[in-house]
């Protein structure tokens, strides 16, 4: 303190071009030269002589507060940081909001379920991350059973009988869990396994709305980015969660469309597939034609096949007269080990048979490869995406350990989120392409935990 109000007083007699003898004739003779020279240099003053120094000065009372209290923040850093505190205030509020409504719909859903005393439901919450101080819920899962046998018609299937009664409630909130994923619910009583469904309800990756503290990206040319992936393996609905919760952008899946996503009944599971991949290409032409502001649109599909083909709707709008009105387009471009893959893991349910031959996956790779780098080199990225474990025999599976697989591709997911990030900055902002920090706190986690693999 003594430090600074010698400065103070120092920097004073500078301004007013004053010498400590003037000073001292200021001062009306309350003290002689000497003693005004020691307090000038030592810069302390008893508290009674103090007045008497700054009006002679003529300090102003908040520098001479400043010199009293230096580590008193000033009014510009006061504002900042109130700024700071309103805006965190302001995120808070938003992930709040959506924190408590996401909860509201995964115990919701298994309430509306319920509720009839026909169907029992066991809960499973599924946690991942790229480490354990980084894990995120990344859905709810449910483990649904009838009651007792007897409740389900003559001639239907669980899984049709629940369709039946709840396809309209279930609609885009849930999804039937793949067989290969694990962990799984418990069923809450025991049954056998066929007599079953299991459903998940995201979390992370769930549908958001934007936050109020959204970044801006004026330079971009566009108000959204849709992430496009041919296979589910790409894992885009993490990439895209990751990369637009750290904008504080919100996140539109393709699927969801406001309609009941599976057919009453599912007899024929093939018919379904191709069912679940015509509701996607619909939804991605529809938010590609009208694309929500400050969205993330994200979508994993092929061209619909069968009776009534129809081409993958990127490739299709990227060579039609709406081309210019297409968000940033960003390719997760499957490497051939995932192609390989996808022909082993998709096969028919009828015949076990794969359901398309490599050549097939590889051509609408293809395919979309050359519609996206058709587009302006300013509205659109490709990443190229492989499998984040070492091929370790003929079928080139992932790590017998889920957890070591998880950890595996949360990595390969934040590694591709930062380049977008990235590149969205280096494209869209004024001034800087410094990335803000995080909006989202579990996606800035995920990103600093995963900057081992990058």
């Amino acid at each position: 303190m003594e430090n600074d109000l010698r400065t103070l007083y120092n920097e004073k007699l500078k301004e007013l071009q004053l010498s400590s003898r003037q000073l001292a004739e200021r001062l009306g003779g309350r003290y002689d030269y000497e003693t005004v020279k020691r307090r000038l240099k030592s810069g302390g003053l008893p508290v009674n002589e103090i007045a008497h120094f700054v009006e002679a000065l003529k300090i102003d009372p908040d520098a001479l507060l400043r010199a009293l209290l230096p580590d008193l923040p000033d009014a510009h850093s006061t504002v900042t940081e109130w700024k700071n505190l309103k805006m965190q205030v302001v995120q808070l509020e938003d992930e709040l909001k959506v924190r408590r409504s996401g909860a509201v719909d995964h115990l919701g859903l298994a309430a509306d379920i319920t509720a009839s005393g026909r169907w029992a439901v066991g809960i499973l919450p599924n946690r991942s991350g790229p480490s354990a101080d980084a894990e995120v819920l990344t859905g709810t899962r449910l483990a649904v059973t009838p009651v007792r046998p007897d409740l389900i018609p003559p001639g239907e299937t669980v899984r049709s009988a629940l369709l039946l009664e709840f396809g309209e409630i279930i609609r885009d909130r849930a999804v039937f869990l793949a067989d290969h994923v694990r962990p799984r619910p418990k069923p809450p009583i025991p049954v056998d396994d066929s007599q079953v469904v299991y459903l998940s309800i995201p979390g992370f990756t769930a549908d958001r709305p934007p936050a109020q503290s959204a970044v801006p990206l004026p330079r971009l040319g566009v108000k959204s980015v849709a992430v496009v992936a041919l296979t589910q393996t790409a894992w885009r609905e993490n990439v895209t969660a990751v990369a637009a919760r750290a904008l504080g952008w919100g996140v539109q899946n393709t699927s969801s469309i406001g309609r009941v996503a599976t057919p009453v009944k599912d007899g024929d599971r093939d018919l379904f597939i191709e069912s679940m991949n015509k509701v996607r290409n619909d939804g991605l032409n529809r938010y590609l034609l009208s694309p929500p502001d400050h969205t993330f649109i994200h979508h994993a599909g092929r061209e619909v096949t069968g009776e009534f083909p129809e081409r993958h709707s990127l490739v299709e709008l990227a060579a039609s007269e709406f081309r210019d009105q297409l968000p940033f387009i960003v390719l997760l471009r499957e490497s051939d080990r995932i192609i390989a893959r996808q022909e082993r893991m998709s096969v028919r349910y009828d015949t076990g048979e794969p359901r398309f031959p490599a050549t097939t996956w590889e051509k609408w790779r293809n395919e979309l490869t050359d519609a996206v780098e058709s587009l302006d080199s300013n509205r659109m990225m490709i990443l190229d995406v492989d499998l984040p474990w070492d091929k370790q025999d003929e079928l080139d599976g992932p790590p017998a350990d889920v957890e070591v697989r998880n950890r595996a591709q949360w990595g390969r997911s934040a590694k591709l989120a930062q380049k977008i990030i990235n590149q969205l900055f280096s494209l869209g902002t004024v001034g800087s392409s410094r990335p803000a920090d995080n909006m989202d706190p579990e996606a800035e986690r995920v990103l600093r935990a995963a900057r081992m693999y990058i």
